[in-house]
């Protein structure tokens, strides 16, 4: 009797063990902590995307609690990853640091979804 009475304890506390683990996986979803959009002065798609699109997404990202930062290349070229070759390029970083290149036509609705 003894031995039924520890099996029956130890799976009643391994359900709410695995309901705990889940509820931390949901927790600690990846979510972007910051956009970092990289520019350089006399590039004509860099003025052409700050015209049209720049104020729009800095709006929502200010609205959702990300962060935006504006890297002239110009200015700071060593602030440049090697893994960006054009410009304009938006890149996405989360807690860890981990960053995601956005690499799709530039709309605003392609970018909340890139953001997302």
């Amino acid at each position: 009797m003894v031995k039924r009475r520890r099996k029956q304890l130890t799976k009643r506390g391994s359900k709410k063990r695995n309901i705990k683990k889940r509820n931390i996986k949901k927790r600690n979803i990846k979510k972007p902590i910051g956009l970092i959009y990289y520019k350089m002065n006399h590039c004509k798609y860099c003025k052409q995307f700050e015209s049209e699109l720049w104020s729009d997404l800095k709006i929502y990202c200010n609205k959702k609690g990300i962060k935006t930062h504006v890297i002239v290349r110009e200015f700071n070229p060593e602030l440049i990853p090697k893994r960006i070759i054009t410009f304009p390029s938006l890149v996405k970083y989360d807690k860890n640091y981990k960053i995601i290149i956005f690499n799709k036509k530039r709309t605003l609705n392609n970018l909340k979804r890139f953001l997302n």
